[in-house]
């Protein structure tokens, strides 16, 4: 006889927040956060002192460090797990100021695979974060962790890239709801 598997679906999502601090007591954020088993989050401007507090997710954050000139801290990564789910997801590097990467564990998901999630602010190329910050290309370090990941599992990669598009337009030019597999979303945009 064979042994049905068991696959677990996984709501992920990623958004630049552009400062969490505020949208954590605002009942709408809260609400889409709920839609999401894990959610990543990118520019969440928090300072070391600082934690995302929604009832029933563990959130895990990277702060940036301060600029000496700035007023307030900026950047900075979060990503937000469902408490019922955090003993199956493991922070696994967090060496960068823009990528965090994390580990789904298959026994939980059923795949085959343990599944590499990382969530990624790659700053603009003309932002003095850029030039300040960013000793080796944000692209390189991000694709030298996807090879060395894909050997350990499957990965996805979510969060604010700022695509290089050179004079290409970086949105799509025909947008629609016609594709996006996301049941009601046709409401929000009719």
């Amino acid at each position: 006889m064979m042994k049905s598997q068991i696959i677990r679906k996984l709501k992920l999502g990623s958004w630049n927040i552009n400062h969490v601090r505020d949208k954590v007591e605002d009942d709408d954020f809260v609400h889409i956060v709920n839609n999401y088993d894990i959610l990543g989050l990118v520019e969440t401007w928090l300072s070391p002192d600082e934690d995302i507090d929604i009832d029933g997710f563990y959130a895990y954050s990277v702060v940036r460090n301060k600029s000496k000139v700035a007023r307030s801290y900026s950047g900075g990564i979060a990503i937000l797990v469902k408490n019922d789910i955090k003993h199956a997801v493991k922070i696994v590097d967090y060496s960068s100021d823009f990528i965090v990467w994390i580990k789904v564990d298959k026994n939980y998901t059923g795949l085959n695979f343990d599944l590499y999630i990382a969530v990624a602010y790659i700053p603009p190329t003309n932002s003095s974060l850029y030039r300040s910050k960013c000793q080796i290309d944000p692209f390189v370090e991000l694709t030298e962790s996807v090879n060395a990941f894909s050997a350990l599992g499957q990965v996805l990669i979510m969060g604010d890239l700022n695509s290089r598009t050179g004079s290409l337009k970086d949105y799509v030019v025909d947008d629609s709801t016609k594709y996006l597999p996301i049941d009601g979303m046709e409401d929000i945009y009719n």
